[in-house]
């Protein structure tokens, strides 16, 4: 799975560096952490948005949306096989 991301990614590495860093770290957020923003993680929601323009957010929510379709579509594939 390490090689998926880039495979999924669609921002250029040479264009967009930064963005490509984000959508990166939106996908291994949700990876690791699951879906859903619950009250604890808002404070990071929050930092995250004072801390970096809209485009970076951007990117680093299509990561996120990303890797949750790639678990969603995993877990169903899995669900069939299991038929």
């Amino acid at each position: 799975m390490p090689e998926t991301w880039k495979n999924l990614c669609p921002i250029d590495e040479k264009e967009h560096p930064i963005q490509r860093q984000a959508w990166h770290g939106g996908w291994i957020y949700r990876m690791e952490r699951g879906p859903g923003l619950g009250a604890e993680k808002e404070p990071v929601v929050d930092r995250t948005l004072e801390k970096y323009n809209s485009a970076v957010l951007s990117a680093w929510l299509q990561g996120y949306s990303t890797a949750d379709s790639y678990l969603r579509e995993e877990k169903s594939e899995q669900a069939s096989r299991d038929m």
